[in-house]
């Protein structure tokens, strides 16, 4: 399951919507849209964390495992860990909505258990645990970068957008005059493209414009290096 991040709506987030919608429908309209994207998130942890379970009295069942309790939570609740929404809030509306993914989200009983998260530095360490059983440390790592790029408009995705290509030119360059930087810069490109990080239109942009300038420009290569590169990344898929 992928979530690079949580697409907020254009309508919600732009200056011209802040100037013609009144304060009161742009915010019942946000706290709408937020209503939507934690109820498909809890739907859909429902379904990814469930367990088989059976018990004497309801027979089999799929269901999820309470991070505190570690019993079956029919309805769970979620608790954000990480970044809870007690932390996020004065965040920019687009940048909040980022702390509503699974990395981010534990599943838990209401009451009890909910608060044991909240306010228990054990609860805390128990609700790691778990998303640590599901995700891995870059899943993690990948989602607080994307959180990083949002704070104070740091870093532009238009800026970064139309710098791909450009620096697509300049990667494609570096293959073309040097044929032992061609066979490692195209390992690298196969690193990437095999751990899926191609999900964004500026990654896009620049790997079209890599792969066109390689292609018609004929770049040379050291097959057998290239081979022993890019062999473990076949080992890992398989």
């Amino acid at each position: 399951m992928t979530y690079p991040y949580i697409n907020v709506p254009q309508s919600l987030v732009s200056l011209e919507t802040e100037t013609i919608m009144d304060s009161g429908t742009l915010r019942k309209a946000r706290s709408d849209f937020l209503k939507i994207v934690r109820l498909e998130l809890k739907a859909s942890l429902m379904v990814e964390r469930a367990q088989l379970l059976f018990s004497r009295s309801s027979g089999t069942s799929y269901t999820p495992i309470c991070a505190i309790c570690e019993k079956p939570v029919p309805t769970p609740s979620m608790h954000e860990v990480i970044v809870t929404r007690g932390r996020a809030q004065g965040w920019r509306y687009e940048k909040y909505m980022q702390i509503f993914v699974p990395w981010n989200v534990s599943l838990v009983h209401e009451g009890e258990c909910h608060r044991h998260a909240q306010f228990v530095l054990d609860g805390k360490k128990k609700c790691i645990y778990e998303i640590s059983k599901y995700y891995t440390r870059d899943a993690v790592l990948d989602w607080l970068h994307i959180l990083e790029a949002f704070d104070e408009q740091r870093y532009n995705k238009k800026i970064a957008i139309a710098l791909a290509p450009i620096l697509g030119i300049l990667w494609a360059y570096t293959m073309i005059v040097d044929g032992v930087s061609a066979t490692i810069l195209l390992a690298v490109i196969c690193g990437v493209l095999f751990k899926g990080k191609i999900d964004n239109l500026g990654h896009f942009a620049g790997l079209v414009v890599i792969i066109v300038i390689i292609v018609l420009s004929g770049v040379e290569l050291m097959l057998i290096p290239l081979l022993f590169l890019v062999h473990p990344l076949f080992d890992k898929a398989w």
